[in-house]
């Protein structure tokens, strides 16, 4: 509902609507600067970045998935639509995403 406000304003002034799609996932990773002196970024590495990243190769525009174990975490927190089962690139067995469609009450 947000995105689609956002989207009608862009519209009003003549600018492109935002199209992106959020992936949700949980787990250890590293945290740091990668690379030199000269030039670094801050960055993140480890399974579960790679994970999240596939996760958000299937999103949508403007729809946001949670992996099975992130989801439960959240305790109810958050109310889920459609559930689907995804094979993962580099990951032996296949994992479960919810669709996040809002807080819940």
């Amino acid at each position: 509902a947000a995105m689609a406000g956002i989207n009608a304003l862009n519209r009003a002034e003549g600018l492109p609507e935002i199209n992106t799609g959020i992936a949700l996932n949980t787990g250890d990773v590293i945290a740091g600067n990668i690379g030199s002196e000269r030039r670094s970024k801050y960055g993140f590495v480890g399974h579960p970045m790679n994970v999240t990243s596939r996760i958000e190769d299937i999103t949508a525009a403007g729809e946001i998935l949670a992996a099975d174990s992130t989801l439960r975490s959240l305790k109810g927190d958050f109310r889920s639509g459609v559930s689907q089962e995804i094979n993962v690139k580099g990951i032996n067995q296949s994992i479960v995403v919810h669709q996040i469609l809002a807080a819940a009450p």
